[in-house]
């Protein structure tokens, strides 16, 4: 029934309907504009399509007596690109004990939504996927996803492309299980102090092209499982004292195209999450100790504490480019021991510490392209493993092939400098793939 040019739809024009075993009813990319209620009673299916058709509104009983199977894992309801403005109040409760209650992704992007009214959500225990991108939500209720059975069942929360300019402290209170949480391209100026702090499964967390000024020192408590964080895109001035220092299993940082001048040499410094061991003491020390009860404080004591992870630990790519940069303290990176890509490029960067990427012995990708080096200090890039080092769009003249002596290096990019004609025949004889104007 997809693409067609239906404009109208009565109630009983799927009665005594049977479908077969996947279950799925497209009407995508009609006219429709309007659903009457009960319009899917009766039906079964895994999937309903409704993409695209020209819905403007829903009524309370739209969905009444639609049945989505039980043991289905990717049970989808899909009304992304319509003209919806609202949502009837708790429009799916009555659905709560129906098998409605299965729905498992719930698609609404690319409507007009302006705000959500009261728990529009509520009765959907089941649901994993909620995805309101690209609509036009000025604000939310603290309660909007005030049901617990939600809160913990949802996995994936998409809210980028909207109107938001602030986010209610409780906002996220609950949602123990939820992975994936995507605010970018909202207009958020603030975020509450401990925004996320019960959000301890969370891995994904996108803020990017915000309006972001300024990170509390404690913004991130609680994001114990993050693994990727994105907040390039805002107008970051300064960063606060360890505003990562909560996120020790971090992987991805990206701070790229704000408006940062300056970096703390601490600024990255964080928690390290320690575990007790006790894999040195011996067999016979162990088996005498099984028969003893000790207090937690006693035996902790004679055990050995292992640093499992930290920020510094974790990270594997960090992304600073295009911001305010003059200048970055000789510490910044020490520790980064699992860094493999670091992303300094579109700053206004004119010298480098020699001991800046000391020890970064996990390094593979190195980009300080456009910038405005004018020299690299000889011993800058000794004892590194990094197969790419971009240093395109620079100010540099002159230069020793013997910094670039890397076994490892594979492609060595120097266009848009200014190098003198000897540096250029001693960069020839490196067998890499060079680039140079």
């Amino acid at each position: 029934m997809s693409q067609n040019q239906l404009q109208v739809l009565h109630a009983e024009a799927f009665q005594g309907l049977k479908f077969g075993q996947s279950g799925i009813l497209d009407m995508s990319q009609n006219k429709l504009q309007d659903l009457p209620p009960k319009v899917f009673d009766s039906l079964e299916l895994d999937r309903l399509n409704l993409q695209n058709i020209n819905l403007i509104q829903l009524h309370a009983g739209t969905f009444q007596g639609l049945t989505f199977g039980r043991y289905c894992s990717r049970c989808i309801l899909d009304m992304s690109q319509n003209k919806l403005q609202e949502l009837p109040p708790k429009v799916f409760y009555k659905f709560r004990f129906t098998m409605l209650g299965y729905l498992r992704s719930l698609r609404l992007e690319g409507n007009q939504l302006r705000s959500l009214g009261d728990r529009p959500f509520y009765g959907l225990d089941y649901l994993e996927e909620l995805n309101l991108q690209q609509n036009q939500l000025t604000d939310l209720d603290e309660d909007v996803f005030g049901d617990d059975f939600l809160k913990r069942s949802l996995l994936d929360l998409k809210l980028g492309g909207n109107r938001l300019t602030t986010l209610p402290g409780g906002l996220f209170n609950g949602f123990t299980n939820l992975r994936k949480l995507q605010l970018q391209s909202n207009q958020l100026v603030r975020l509450p102090q401990q925004l996320f702090q019960t959000l301890s499964s969370l891995e994904f967390l996108n803020l990017s092209h915000n309006e972001l000024v300024t990170l509390s020192s404690d913004v991130f408590y609680g994001l114990s499982s993050l693994r990727s964080l994105r907040l390039e895109g805002n107008r970051l001035r300064s960063l606060a004292t360890r505003p990562f220092y909560w996120l020790y299993r971090l992987e991805e940082l990206h701070l790229a195209q704000n408006q940062l001048t300056d970096l703390d040499e601490d600024v990255f410094d964080g928690y390290d999450r320690y575990d007790y061991d006790d894999s040195h003491q011996c067999s016979s020390h162990r088996r005498r100790s099984s028969h003893r009860r000790r207090s937690s404080r006693r035996r902790r004591s004679s055990l050995r504490r292992v640093r499992r992870s930290s920020l510094k630990r974790s990270l594997l790519e960090l992304n600073l480019g295009g911001n305010r940069l003059t200048a970055l303290h000789d510490g910044l990176f020490k520790g980064f021991r699992s860094l493999r890509t670091l992303q300094l490029q579109s700053n206004q960067l004119a010298r480098l510490p020699k001991q800046l990427f000391q020890n970064l012995s996990s390094l593979n990708f190195l980009n300080l392209s456009q910038n405005a080096l004018e020299e690299l200090p000889p011993s800058l890039f000794d004892g590194l493993n990094l197969s790419v080092i971009d240093l395109s769009h620079n100010k540099l003249r002159t230069l020793n092939a013997t910094q670039f002596d890397l076994e490892s290096l594979t492609t060595l990019d120097l266009r848009g400098n200014r190098l003198t004609d000897a540096t250029r025949r001693d960069l020839a004889r490196l067998k890499v793939e060079l680039y140079v104007d």
